[in-house]
């Protein structure tokens, strides 16, 4: 290469310490930086654009994970979650907010609670789960790194925020067995995979999901593969996640090089950087990872979801970014719960069975004492019955009757009278009721006065107890009744108003 000549591109790095300078600095010389592995979140924030104009990654970003992760929830009607990030790594907690904004201003997901935890206050952990469970979070997004989880899970599993309640959705790992990883916890591998049962993950995928399609290279995506383990072979290298990034991110290079020089006589190192990244922004094929398309520097990808069941994780769908295409289908014997505890409220009426039942039981009553009635005004002048007071006798019938007629008050709700008027009938129901004790025991309080007056007056000058004294005296009574009920009706009069009652099968239900 002459002293004149520069090169038009970078491909690289893995590591965020080395591409993060490198892309801050390309830009001033308008050279287009493409790493293959990048997935630090600071490279998708607000300020990247400016910070790293020249700079793309074939990883897809977090905004294809924050929509996956949407997607996931729609499909469940799940629209009620809490999360948890790590604080204290930009690399989990950046996304996290982006993703907590999204659901809340663009899909109407509420997030109810966000935890935050941090590898320094790890005691706060417990809390924050405490937290989340005492508002009723049954979906939780999580974001931390997997040392992190693993002691989460483990507070998890003490505090019973797993199983068929419960659901977990995390970041994919890449990253074999990682949940076995317990010196640190107190907690055994068992009891994590106990809270991971079911749990979700969201990962970019290692390869396109239609392997069998032809590709830009007119090849198969098994084809590449087998050719890619077999170069590493030969190199000694390790093929894993990132290898098709590599592979793609050349082919990206190369057909954005053609188009640039396919557009352009000028060959200046200057124009020719910059139709390159016009050409890069603009690429659009088939490749390994599946399309490869960019918008505001950012990779359009696809995002696997996992279901983790039985000790493994297993694909069960997908969401394609460039292609706007979301597919689940889990195979297992799982049941979506549903995202909150569910109150079933329902207005609680009195039983028409029971209702008729003691209808009837005070119909028959109301009946029996207009026979006792009829018979204590015919025979009043027989004279074991005028010896029994047979005016008292009337008012202890009448006292009867209007307490067997309450029952029928009592009886009656909402559904058959309008809440206006059911207000009204609470006071007829109340001094009904009260009247006809009134009246009843009064009688029979007065009666039974009088024989005891009798029998214990000594004297031989005895007075006989008129029937208007012992008038006076329920009189004296009911105006007792009469002052206690006004006063009621004055200080705390009848409202309308609907109570929640918890039953012990764990419905709640209006009272009316």
């Amino acid at each position: 290469m002459s002293i004149n000549q520069r090169p038009f591109a970078l491909f690289g790095d893995v590591c965020t310490n080395v591409n993060e300078p490198v892309a801050m600095a390309s830009k001033y010389w308008d050279i287009l930086h493409l790493s293959y592995a990048e997935t630090h979140a600071k490279f998708s924030s607000a300020d990247a654009k400016d910070q790293y104009p020249t700079f793309f990654r074939m990883i897809p970003g977090d905004r294809n994970l924050i929509a996956a992760r949407c997607h996931l929830l729609l499909s469940y009607n799940w629209t009620r979650v809490g999360t948890i990030k790590q604080s204290d790594d930009p690399r989990y907690a950046l996304p996290h907010e982006k993703l907590t904004t999204t659901l809340e201003n663009v899909y109407n997901i509420r997030v109810i609670y966000t935890a935050g935890i941090s590898v320094d206050q790890e005691h706060n952990i417990g809390y924050e789960l405490d937290e989340l469970k005492r508002r009723d979070a049954r979906i939780i997004i999580a974001d931390f790194s997997p040392d992190l989880a693993i002691k989460t899970f483990c507070e998890a599993y003490q505090k019973e925020m797993y199983g068929i309640n419960y659901v977990w959705i995390l970041h994919g790992y890449h990253q074999n067995n990682w949940w076995k990883y317990t010196e640190s916890t107190n907690c055994t591998v068992e009891e994590i995979e106990k809270v991971l049962q079911g749990h979700f993950a969201l990962a970019f995928a290692p390869q396109r999901p239609d392997s069998n399609k032809a590709i830009t290279s007119n090849k198969t995506v098994k084809e590449i593969k087998e050719e890619l383990k077999a170069l590493c072979d030969r190199r000694r290298c390790q093929y894993d996640a990132y290898s098709a990034y590599a592979y793609d991110g050349i082919w990206t290079l190369a057909l954005a090089l053609n188009t640039t020089l396919k557009t352009t006589h000028d060959v200046s190192p200057d124009l020719t950087s910059t139709k390159l990244l016009q050409a890069l922004a603009q690429t659009s094929f088939e490749g390994v990872t599946g399309k490869v398309k960019f918008d505001h520097n950012e990779r359009l990808g696809v995002a696997f979801i996992e279901q983790w069941w039985n000790g493994s994780y297993h694909n069960i769908g997908y969401y394609d970014n460039a292609n706007e295409i979301f597919t689940i289908e889990s195979t297992f014997e799982w049941i979506p719960p549903l995202d909150a505890t569910v109150v079933i409220r329902e207005k609680q009426y009195i039983s028409y069975f029971l209702f008729a039942i003691m209808s009837s039981f005070s119909l028959f009553g109301v009946l029996l004492a207009l026979f006792f009635l009829f018979f204590n005004i015919k025979y009043r002048n027989h004279r074991f019955i005028k010896m029994s007071s047979p005016n008292m006798n009337n008012m202890i019938i009448a006292g009867s009757i209007c307490t067997y007629v309450s029952v029928f008050l009592l009886g009656i709700d909402t559904r058959n009278v309008s809440e206006m008027l059911f207000e009204k009938l609470c006071y007829a129901k109340t001094w009904v009721l009260s009247i006809g004790f009134t009246l009843a025991f009064g009688s029979m309080f007065s009666k039974t006065w009088r024989v005891h007056s009798i029998f214990t007056n000594i004297r031989k000058d005895k007075k006989a107890i008129k029937d208007y004294q012992l008038f006076m005296i329920v009189a004296l009574i009911m105006a007792i009744d009469a002052v206690i009920l006004g006063l009621w009706a004055v200080i705390s009069p009848f409202k309308y108003s609907i109570t929640d009652h918890e039953e012990i099968v764990g419905f709640i239900f209006f009272i009316v």
